[in-house]
């Protein structure tokens, strides 16, 4: 026996292994973990090794008891082949257990073991999620889809959908191993409970999306409102003598509003302030076009400008004029206008 396994030995003897009556219990079970940490206790790590490898090769584990046999090879590994083929192991392990803590505060293992801890926190670990295809459906299948947003190692190869519909107390596994399974039609107002496992190639369960004991929960759609029977709907000669003994007047018998009354003073009003904008803006136009041409005359031609030149100004003159008049009397015409209909709809 060598020094590393005389040392293990002892390590393994101070941490005690598995000594209570509950874990002799376990330990003597014929399973092959059980077989395999007996064989460890024992200072058989070729055993151990065969064990374990066996087991794995059978497939179906649940994560836990897989979780356990990655962790019990990391340990066999690196005792047996060394650091460097431990830390291969303790890779596997960590990629679907990240938070798995040092087994013993040894050498043998925290080597190799910090070495995959700082190669999984550089490449990442297992991450899966799910998401639901399509709001429920009365009569139809609700597609599920599930991603795998982290593998760092390969180790997805499909997944499996778990299903208690209403009324049943245990769950059911679907068929298949689909990476987009669909649960049953959900009928309307129930819901149906799942959770998903996501599996490796030889179907051990290397992640969880909830559990059996905490699932997910999608609630079916709502019922659709059924139509009244024909023996219990009320014939519509006989509602509407109800409606007219109840005073609720029938839809056909009830008069329409009389229209609202057009406000003409107001739209008559409107149309004439704008033609007196319209006309005030003119004015100041031509006003102001006069008072150029009247600068113009008098840097010139003035005192000596033709009759002409003095008419043209005269005319701009008066037309500017008439258009202010004109403007001012359009707007007061439609100031009255205004006032009269502001009476007249205050009266009414």
């Amino acid at each position: 026996m060598n020094a590393r396994v005389v040392a293990l030995a002892l390590a393994v003897s101070c941490a005690g292994g598995v000594t209570s009556a509950g874990g002799r219990a376990w330990a003597a079970e014929a399973s092959p973990l059980a077989a395999a940490q007996r064989a460890v206790r024992e200072l058989r790590y070729e055993d151990a090794r065969g064990e374990v490898d066996a087991a794995l090769r059978r497939g179906h584990h649940p994560r836990k008891e897989l979780i356990a046999l990655y962790a019990l090879r990391a340990e066999v590994t690196s005792i047996v082949d060394g650091a460097s083929a431990g830390e291969g192991e303790f890779r596997r392990l960590l990629v679907l257990a990240p938070d798995h803590t040092l087994p013993r505060d040894t050498p043998i293992f925290s080597v190799p073991f910090t070495r995959a801890q700082r190669w999984v926190a550089s490449h990442g670990h297992l991450e899966v999620e799910h998401k639901i295809g399509a709001a429920p459906r009365l009569g139809v299948a609700t597609p599920l889809a599930v991603a795998v947003t982290s593998d760092p190692l390969a180790a997805v190869a499909g997944a499996r959908l778990w299903v208690r519909m209403p009324d049943e107390h245990a769950f059911v596994a679907l068929p298949g191993t689909s990476l987009r399974p669909s649960l049953p039609p959900i009928p309307a107002g129930g819901g149906a409970d799942y959770y998903i496992e996501a599996v490796d190639a030889g179907d051990n369960v290397v992640a969880e999306l909830g559990t059996a004991d905490e699932p997910f929960t999608l609630v079916g759609p709502a019922a659709r409102p059924s139509a009244a029977p024909l023996s219990a709907r009320v014939p519509e000669r006989v509602a509407a003598e109800a409606n007219a003994q109840a005073g609720v007047a029938s839809p056909a018998l009830v008069a329409a509003a009389p229209a609202r009354a057009r406000h003409g003073y107001r739209i008559a009003g409107g149309v004439l302030a704008g033609l007196g904008l319209g006309a005030l803006g003119a004015g100041i136009a031509i006003d102001v076009d006069g008072r150029h041409q009247l600068d113009a005359l008098q840097t010139s031609c003035a005192p000596a400008c033709s009759q002409s030149q003095v008419d043209s100004l005269k005319l701009s003159e008066g037309v500017a004029i008439g258009l202010y008049a004109a403007a001012g009397a359009v707007l007061t015409t439609s100031v009255i206008l205004f006032t009269v209909d502001l009476a007249r709809s205050r009266r009414h």
